[in-house]
């Protein structure tokens, strides 16, 4: 499908606080954090039909999204309804999954299991530096102290896009 101003392509990310940049640098991330948990996780780019405001007079008939495609089929059979989204009833025992799972831009961190993730980060910090080789280490660091502060500020982050041409959109997908 050729990207035009009704399909445009994903050029930015950002998301409050945490991220701002291109997609492939957080995918890169992610994919290290995933290396490090044993999730076998990769990110796929995916074309998904949106539905925008109202307000909007040429609303984009379709928005890309990085997603995480599992790699291992039996892997991921009992994840819960919604995690593509940031919606877990739950912090799952493995905090990192609601960062591995989440679909970029669309999903939301949710506040209530960030003290669980800053943990976890902190617990793998050296090794996110070794297995990166200090691509992801800017990254990195700044997660570790923006979950550490949503924990405290209870306030959830939410995800937007920046498209070519199209400019800024946040999704609200379900699942």
């Amino acid at each position: 499908m050729q990207y035009d101003e009704r399909h445009p392509w994903l050029a930015e990310v950002a998301i409050d606080g945490l991220y701002s940049g291109k997609p492939e640098r957080f995918s890169q991330w992610r994919a290290v954090l995933a290396d490090i948990v044993g999730a076998p996780i990769d990110y796929v780019s995916r074309r998904r039909p949106f539905q925008g405001p109202a307000s909007a007079v040429h609303p984009p008939l379709t928005l890309e999204f990085v997603e995480p495609r599992i790699t291992v089929q039996t892997w991921g059979t009992h994840l819960p309804t919604g995690v593509r989204s940031g919606i877990w009833d739950t912090t799952p025992e493995e905090p990192l999954l609601s960062i591995l799972l989440a679909r970029v831009p669309g999903a939301t961190f949710e506040a209530r299991h960030a003290a669980a993730i800053a943990r976890r980060l902190d617990e793998i910090d050296e090794l996110v530096h070794f297995v990166g080789q200090g691509w992801v280490t800017a990254l990195h660091e700044n997660a570790r102290h923006c979950f550490a502060e949503q924990a405290l500020t209870g306030k959830d982050m939410m995800m937007s896009g920046g498209y070519e041409p199209g400019g800024w959109w946040t999704p609200d997908l379900e699942q």
